[in-house]
């Protein structure tokens, strides 16, 4: 068996450290990248908070307050989508999915979402949140009983001590029941 000469050995060694030591490089610069690039879209994020909400309190009926509102839910969006390990990923995308519904009369997109925050991020509680929520706009929204049962279920099976759950068994409970029947049960007796 022919060896290789000593020289052309540890030259190869040094050109696979070599290599690898760039390959790691590129990826460091990659991550403080795309570090930079999240720093700066949640300060993005923030000063259009501000004005959003400054405009809630102030114009809301201002032409511009819907436009403004779906830029903004598009930024939570686009940030959680992004950045899922992030801490605020997933309160990023529950903002989105509030201005969907409360804002933009969007359900089916604000339902959407509220699903997607319970698939991606189980153990918060903007999970919990979003299943009941997903329940109550089918129910009162779109006047879909049995889709909002559904959602309702899904949140007391998964979290089954959550006040939302004792919640949501309470939605299922009145589901079809009028209002008048409600305050009728609520009547008390006269002396």
């Amino acid at each position: 068996m022919i060896k290789p000469p000593l020289f052309f050995v540890v030259t190869g060694i040094l050109i696979v450290l070599f290599l690898y030591g760039c390959a790691n490089s590129d990826t460091e610069k990659q991550n403080v990248n795309s570090d930079i690039e999240m720093t700066e879209h949640f300060e993005r994020i923030t000063e259009h908070e501000e004005a959003f909400f400054s405009m809630m309190d102030d114009r809301s009926a201002s032409p511009e307050f819907k436009p403004r509102g779906r830029f903004l839910a598009e930024e939570y969006r686009i940030f959680a989508t992004r950045y899922p390990e992030h801490p605020q990923a997933a309160e990023m995308l529950f903002k989105a999915a509030n201005i969907q519904a409360d804002v933009l009369d969007s359900y089916t997109n604000a339902i959407f979402l509220f699903n997607k925050i319970a698939q991606t991020w189980p153990g918060t509680i903007q999970a919990e949140r979003s299943l009941f929520l997903a329940g109550y706009t089918y129910n009162y929204f779109l006047d879909d009983e049995s889709r909002a049962i559904r959602a309702y279920e899904s949140l007391i099976e998964r979290y089954p001590e959550s006040a939302l759950a004792d919640a949501a068994r309470d939605e299922i409970s009145l589901m079809g029941t009028s209002v008048e029947d409600l305050l009728r049960s609520m009547e008390f007796p006269e002396n």
